[in-house]
């Protein structure tokens, strides 16, 4: 589905801290807290922003380390799901490594997790490893798949 023409993706701040603690309370069960999210942004990963009618609705957050690329995690608000944003998001987290220098970029997602996955896949991520009882989940734990990509640099 193609994204809302009016989106904006930019960077974001410690200024900004409690809107993307918002995004991260309403899009996951088992949020990232405030001090994990001003930790990241203290220690230099790039979260970067998706804004409509100037609201944040999504946001990415990318580790670059030398020639790798992480990303850590990529939330939209739920009423703002399945519109592209997540897709927009991740090819500017793309473009933003390769930018970067970066040749590969990897990432842990939900086994459970089919949108994410095939939000991945379309992207050309492909599985390159698995971590058994990563995520905490109701009453136990679930895996998680490791995606990676090759980058090409140009």
């Amino acid at each position: 589905m193609a994204a809302d023409p009016g989106l904006k993706i930019k960077d974001l701040s410690l200024g900004k801290l409690e809107a993307i603690f918002l995004v991260e309370k309403s899009a996951n069960q088992y949020p990232w807290t405030r001090a994990i999210i001003k930790q990241g942004i203290a220690a230099g990963f790039n979260y970067i922003g998706a804004y409509i009618n100037q609201k944040l609705v999504a946001y990415i957050v990318l580790d670059i380390k030398s020639v790798e690329a992480q990303i850590l995690n990529l939330s939209v608000i739920p009423e703002f799901q399945s519109r592209g944003i997540g897709g927009q998001l991740l090819e500017y987290a793309i473009k933003f490594a390769k930018n970067n220098k970066s040749d590969s970029i990897f990432l842990e997602v939900r086994a459970s997790n089919i949108k994410a996955l095939r939000l991945y896949k379309a992207a050309g991520f492909t599985k390159s490893g698995f971590r058994k009882n990563y995520y905490p989940a109701s009453g136990t734990k679930e895996d998680a798949l490791v995606l990676n990509l090759k980058l090409t640099l140009s």
